[in-house]
């Protein structure tokens, strides 16, 4: 998918999403999430209201000097493979996917808002669950990996709830020269 006007539709998302006040919202009516498709404005969404942690790790695996919504948005839209969206009442909070690296070999990959984990948590995690374990399963892959800087240490936690283990740390793996901590899931034999 190609986004010539990026920077535009950046802008007219994100003034869309800050209509939404989501703390009155909130206050008004329980939330619905579901898992949907993932679009590519979906993604120029959440490339806006990405959590911290997650930015740095953008600028980390880029070597961007400091974080650009628009470039994260056109790096996210470059993903190959299956991907799905969770929409908390209509509106995407995450976005998660898993890209062949090589044959057999996948990459899990994730950008979310705080307020996807403060709501949605359990969702996201029974789908990565549901996901990965049918890759795996499929015989299309043997090996699921997940990289991220080794700061994120609750992500890890997080991973290896999923089932991922930890495989060990890449030194300087990074564009920007950062350490990278391995997750991996394994499959088949």
């Amino acid at each position: 998918v190609v986004l010539p006007t990026l920077g535009l539709r950046s802008r007219e998302c994100m003034e869309r999403a800050q209509r939404d006040d989501l703390p009155q919202r909130r206050k008004v009516a329980a939330l619905t999430a579901r898992i949907g498709p993932l679009l590519a404005s979906d993604l120029i969404i959440l490339a806006h209201t990405m959590r911290d942690d997650e930015k740095d790790q953008l600028c980390a695996v880029l070597g961007l000097p400091e974080y650009d919504p628009d470039v994260a948005a056109r790096v996210l839209v470059g993903m190959r493979g299956p991907t799905y969206c969770v929409l908390l009442d209509g509106r995407p909070v995450l976005a998660a996917g898993l890209e062949e690296l090589r044959p057999k070999v996948w990459a899990a990959w994730m950008a979310g808002s705080m307020e996807a984990w403060e709501s949605c948590w359990r969702l996201i995690t029974k789908t990565v669950i549901r996901e990965t374990d049918a890759l795996l399963a499929s015989g299309d892959a043997h090996r699921i990996e997940i990289l991220s800087l080794t700061t994120r240490t609750e992500a890890h936690r997080w991973y290896e709830a999923c089932g991922f283990k930890p495989e060990g740390v890449q030194a300087k793996l990074f564009a920007d020269g950062r350490d990278a901590a391995c997750h991996v899931k394994l499959g088949g034999a």
